[in-house]
């Protein structure tokens, strides 16, 4: 399967775009969004994919690529 080169790879560069690109916040979007930057890669719950892809819709920024780029 190829994958979409306009999503991101990992829930890492997906967070640190929504930190770093002006996108207004929550204080707990951000927070979660710190840990995911923080956190091991590929250690999110269902829910907490779903909130990540939320906040990227709502940003209109690309997915996150569910085969992490391979």
């Amino acid at each position: 399967m190829s994958r979409d080169p306009k999503c991101f790879t990992t829930d890492r560069d997906a967070a640190l775009a929504l930190l770093n690109g002006g996108v207004r916040l929550t204080r707990r979007a951000g927070q979660f969004l710190g840990g995911i930057v923080a956190g091991p890669s590929g250690s999110l719950s269902d829910a907490q994919a779903k909130w990540l892809d939320s906040l990227l819709k709502k940003a209109d920024l690309p997915c996150v690529d569910p085969d992490g780029g391979q």
